[in-house]
């Protein structure tokens, strides 16, 4: 039996380094006392809300 090809990340995982990302991002540039981009921060806002909601609703854990 021949396996599938490799397919693509989860939307979820994706959007979990993503999180992961702009928030490294965000304290580095708020370290450096350098104005953070809204868009960071409205992107930043807008998937940790999408996946707080969801996780209650699952009762899964929140992500970071």
């Amino acid at each position: 039996m021949q396996k599938p090809p490799i397919g693509i990340m989860p939307k979820k995982m994706w959007d979990t380094i993503r999180i992961e990302c702009l928030a490294n991002a965000i304290n580095r540039y708020s370290e450096a006392k350098v104005p953070v981009p809204y868009e960071w921060a409205e992107e930043y806002m807008l998937l940790v809300n999408r996946y707080s909601k969801k996780s209650e609703l699952d009762g899964q854990e929140d992500i970071p």
